[in-house]
């Protein structure tokens, strides 16, 4: 009886770790209100003067965004002759070696994730897009970077924290490098720019519908 009552205990426990397995394994959607973005853009823009339109000008990535082109990238002492706008991607899909935690997992009955063996892990696609609009809300370019990352979780770690703090490093980078691209065509970008003119209060409503538009289609 001794022997049966412990092959109950161990299906047992072996069902409540695997629950608890898919409880944990879920993948971490990056979410863009979540991350907290940086960047080290010493360069001076050539570009001119922008305002930013990101989250339609409010909201915590707007102010993320903020963060990123910083108080010195644009010369915010003439007049403003468009708008530019960020977004993030991502993409997830499980790493082909999640299966080999899983079958070892399965192996030990548990216990390999209690001391903290794998239960999960995700291969993250994330791209980085950099709009920039003339005053009339019309396209002028665009800018896309991509970047990989691989997060493995275990019960008590890797999850939503973790994958934010890494993907927020990776992000601020590839921001910094499109700001930086952006600002290495701005004779071609400005010129364009200056085509329109600047903002006009009597084009301004009319401007950010057309973006706000644009960008919900991206």
């Amino acid at each position: 009886m001794a022997r049966k009552s412990f092959g109950f205990g161990s299906v047992g426990l072996a069902i409540a770790l695997m629950a608890l397995l898919l409880l944990n394994s879920c993948a971490t959607a990056i979410i863009a209100a979540d991350l907290n973005l940086n960047s080290d853009i010493q360069t001076q823009s050539q570009l001119l003067n922008l305002s930013n339109f990101t989250g339609e000008g409010s909201g915590n990535f707007f102010r993320q965004s903020q963060n990123i082109v910083g108080r010195d990238f644009f010369d915010t002492r003439g007049e403003e002759y468009g708008y530019f706008a960020i977004q993030i991607g991502s993409h997830v899909q499980t790493a082909p070696i999640y299966w080999l935690y899983l079958t070892i997992g399965s192996i030990g009955l548990g216990v390999p994730w209690l001391v903290g063996f794998p239960v999960d892990a995700n291969d993250y696609t994330l791209t980085a897009h950099l709009y920039i609009f003339d005053s009339n809300g019309d396209l002028v370019q665009r800018f896309n970077e991509t970047a990989r990352m691989h997060i493995t979780s275990g019960i008590f770690y890797g999850h939503r924290p973790h994958a934010h703090r890494r993907a927020s490093r990776i992000f601020s980078g590839l921001f910094e490098n499109l700001f930086m691209e952006a600002n290495s065509r701005s004779r071609e970008i400005n010129e364009m720019l200056l085509l329109q003119g600047p903002i006009r209060p009597d084009t301004r409503a009319a401007a950010q519908t057309k973006i706000s538009a644009f960008l919900r289609g991206q």
